[in-house]
């Protein structure tokens, strides 16, 4: 079974189940050869923002979810994987992230793995980029823990992260990374939002083309329902769809009612928001790109809201 929601994300079986009278539900990403980065062609990408609780009063989000990668894949030199995000969307592509965060996964060659942090750049702590598993790029983002872990080809690899934001201004925000239940990253320092992180021009460009949260009440946590693909792979009874076919982002849609994106307060310091779902081979450049026709697959999908 295939159910298209994109044109490179799919509903598919789970290719590690060998039970065909037992359906998982999973999402099947497609990366053609040659595709690199999302905005060359070919397409090979799959992004989309979703807000399945309400987390935008949290200070401490646990969100996670399994990856596998097929047996003969080639990493390359890297790619992205999803994460948190906060404050607006558009963390990522060489923003300045001083009035956002966005905390994705990161592949990189042989399958080595790492937070890829997007935050204010200047206000980290001097540790957290001397240290030797951490790559400070002044243009991207901030490669924390690199090959502190790495994704197995043929295994589902489990993801959890909890992020805990900072207190306005100070450095003392936290990441905990489990894989597979062994804690691999575990920092105390990270700047993700200054006191004041109002900017209406930045808030208004990156706003557009994003559906606000209209459902009211939300429970504190949600888990995916994997053996039930009618319910939809994020826990709604809707779709994915792409909002137009030259938008990057794709939103979440139940019935018509829109559910997926939420933007915080313009005023005061920033807080989180959802899940920013981002896979792609990259990197920018074409010795990053996918050398052949590949596909990972996601499931299990689960956001908690802690404190």
């Amino acid at each position: 079974m295939q159910a298209p929601f994109g044109p490179q994300l799919f509903e598919a079986d789970d290719p590690t189940n060998s039970n065909e009278s037992e359906f998982e539900s999973v999402l099947q990403v497609f990366y053609p050869e040659g595709s690199v980065n999302p905005a060359n062609s070919p397409r090979g990408d799959a992004q989309f923002y979703a807000s399945p609780i309400d987390i935008t009063s949290a200070n401490n989000v646990t969100f996670a979810y399994s990856v596998l990668f097929p047996n003969g894949s080639n990493f390359v030199r890297g790619g992205k994987l999803p994460g948190l995000y906060g404050g607006r969307a558009g963390c990522s592509g060489g923003d300045a992230a001083t009035t956002c965060f966005s905390t994705r996964m990161m592949w990189r060659k042989d399958g080595q793995g790492e937070l890829y942090l997007y935050a204010p750049k200047d206000k980290q702590t001097a540790d957290l980029c001397n240290d030797f598993h951490s790559v400070c790029d002044a243009a991207y983002g901030l490669s924390v823990g690199r090959g502190s872990f790495s994704y197995t080809p043929g295994k589902w690899t489990r993801i959890s992260q909890t992020v805990t934001l900072n207190t306005p201004g100070e450095q003392d925000g936290c990441f905990t990374l489990y894989v597979n239940g062994e804690r691999v990253i575990d920092r105390k320092d990270i700047f993700y939002r200054d006191e004041v992180s109002y900017d209406s021009e930045s808030m208004n460009k990156k706003s557009q083309g994003v559906m606000r949260k209209t459902r009211e009440t939300t429970p504190k946590s949600y888990s995916a329902a994997p053996h039930h693909p009618e319910g939809g792979l994020l826990g709604l009874d809707g779709v994915l769809r792409l909002d137009e076919p030259s938008l990057d982002e794709f939103f979440i849609q139940d019935d018509g009612e829109a559910i997926g994106i939420q933007e915080t307060s313009d005023l005061g310091p920033i807080g989180f928001i959802g899940m920013f779902f981002s896979t792609f081979f990259g990197g920018h450049e074409p010795e990053w790109a996918s050398p052949r026709d590949q596909y990972v697959w996601f499931k299990d999908f689960s956001i908690l809201y802690n404190a």
